[in-house]
């Protein structure tokens, strides 16, 4: 799936991050940050990527999603009580990423080109694209990065 670029040349996507009861050990986790999924602009529309435990659903968004910046995308989420960040893709190295469980985390990761190992909960991936890689988070022109 190839994303398309933003303003600033970076491909775009939106990582969103909720809440979740089931399975019962996602109780551990902080509250908020139980699980994670991916909004990829592809080809001028919203593909939303959700990895769960017993599969991973993947929507293309209805027609009045098309044009959305990046930026509109991350107002909704939050509107709908998710925590949600817009990021650039990175293009990751030519390296296999090291073997890890199937988690939602993981497949974020890799739908971001994130290479991390040390980045395991939902929490930690806000945290790290929020704070500890500033690069990947796009300057978001109001109006500027439609998908």
């Amino acid at each position: 799936m190839i994303a398309e670029k933003a303003s600033n040349g970076a491909k775009i996507a939106v990582v969103a991050f909720a809440d979740a009861e089931r399975p019962r050990w996602l109780r551990l986790l902080a509250k908020g940050f139980r699980h994670c999924f991916a909004l990829v602009c592809s080809s001028g529309r919203w593909v939303v990527i959700n990895p769960m435990s017993h599969w991973t659903d993947v929507v293309v968004l209805a027609e009045s999603a098309d044009g959305a910046t990046a930026d509109e995308m991350v107002r909704t989420l939050e509107a709908r009580g998710f925590a949600a960040v817009a990021c650039a893709v990175a293009e990751p190295a030519r390296r296999a990423g090291l073997p890890a469980p199937f988690t939602c985390v993981e497949v974020v990761k890799r739908v971001l080109g994130i290479q991390e190992p040390l980045v395991l909960t939902p929490r930690q991936l806000f945290r790290f694209i929020e704070h500890s890689h500033s690069k990947m988070k796009i300057i978001l022109d109001k109006g500027n990065n439609p998908c």
